[in-house]
């Protein structure tokens, strides 16, 4: 067993894992991330953009991320937010992002993105949007949006339901039966 420490944890680990976690997609992709946000010379950070965009389609412009991010399937993220708390999972095909001409007055100024606390889940397909606070121990569910803040220990979900009105499809068109 060897005693790696990694950008994210300490790990106890032997040595084949850690050559598979370092040729996976999953570390090459947290690796740029943590190096994009950290490192501030200019062409570092232009080149790492530009291979999450190419190899990943990851779009990042997050100021803090905490400790222990996750990022399981790293494919078609779009992360605009202000800060990101420690434990976060993130899935494929998320975004979080933000009008910037919505605002709210907070107690610390004016927030324009969303705001990840500890603990946070986001399932793929889900879309946190505005100036949003997600408190901790909060799951996001699949194919959610998220537009008000969510309170701590709380799920989200989509509630899918089925329509009771008909509808009648005519060449390519729809309108509801009466």
């Amino acid at each position: 067993m060897v005693n790696c420490q990694w950008i994210f944890k300490t790990v106890e680990i032997d040595c084949g894992g850690v050559i598979l976690f370092v040729f996976s997609h999953q570390a090459r992709a947290l690796i740029a991330l943590y190096i994009l946000i950290n490192y501030k010379c200019k062409i570092v950070t232009f080149i790492l953009r530009r291979f999450l965009r190419s190899h990943y389609h990851i779009e990042c412009s997050c100021k803090t991320i905490g400790s222990y991010f996750m990022l399981p399937h790293p494919h078609n993220i779009i992360i605009a937010a202000e800060s990101i708390g420690d434990n976060v999972q993130i899935n494929q095909n998320v975004t979080l992002g933000g009008n910037m001409r919505k605002t709210k007055q907070r107690s610390w100024g004016v927030q324009k993105l969303p705001i990840l606390k500890n603990h946070v889940v986001i399932y793929s397909n889900a879309v946190v949007g505005g100036p949003v606070i997600v408190n901790e121990h909060v799951i996001i569910g699949a194919n959610c949006t998220c537009t008000h803040d969510v309170e701590a220990n709380t799920m989200l979900f989509n509630q899918t339901k089925v329509s009771t009105r008909k509808i009648e499809v005519l060449k390519g068109t729809y309108r509801t039966k009466e």
